[in-house]
């Protein structure tokens, strides 16, 4: 399962996703794991960010915006095959289509290197949440995108930077359902918005 962790970079520490397995074409694409893939990408795209990220630019219908649906499909295929092009210079292992596991804990990388495609995406994903006036984009997804909640397994239970998180203690005793209730706020905007009430049955 995806799994929501401390990741720092450069000296600063922010929460961010992870994947547990390989994603794209040729991965083992667990539905979580896509799942996570497909979100962090239209969430990128909502920050208006999508056409540095994939191609993406929603007024020319130009690149591929995944739905949610938890299964490597067309779209999603060429929205990873875009990325892994338009990025090349940033990424380790940019010839590489699949996005694979990173190894956070205890670690302090630098985003100026070649870094790991799911840690560029999670460079992205702050970037956005930034435009976006969210804090945290991990809990703003999920607030955004409920069905999310099941796939997440939290590692996360230390506040960045040593502060104390509405929520946090909860989410210590349960689920990824906690931190979101503990943190406040609900419902869906935009891209993100529209496909969460869409109804597609997740992985198939």
């Amino acid at each position: 399962m995806p799994s929501r962790e401390l990741i720092s970079l450069n000296g600063k520490e922010r929460y961010g996703f992870n994947v547990s397995d390989t994603v794209g074409l040729g991965g083992m694409n667990t539905t979580g794991d896509v799942l996570v893939v497909q979100a962090m990408l239209n969430y990128i795209a909502e920050g208006g960010l999508g056409l540095q990220c994939f191609g993406y630019i929603e007024s020319l219908e130009l690149g591929a915006l995944p739905e949610l649906t938890g299964t490597m499909d067309h779209e999603t295929t060429k929205a990873l095959a875009m990325f892994a092009s338009l990025n090349r210079p940033r990424l380790y292992g940019g010839s590489d289509l699949m996005i694979h596991p990173a190894s956070y804990a205890g670690r302090d990388l630098n985003r100026f290197k070649p870094i790991m495609k799911i840690t560029l995406l999670h460079v992205y994903a702050v970037a956005a949440a930034k435009r976006q006036g969210d804090s945290d984009y991990t809990t703003a997804m999920l607030r955004m995108l409920p069905r999310l909640i099941p796939f997440v397994v939290n590692k996360a239970l230390t506040p960045p930077n040593g502060r104390i998180m509405g929520g946090l203690n909860a989410l210590a005793r349960g689920g990824m359902g906690d931190i979101v209730r503990g943190l406040g706020g609900a419902g869906t905007r935009g891209m993100l918005g529209r496909l969460a009430g869409s109804g597609k049955k997740l992985g198939g």
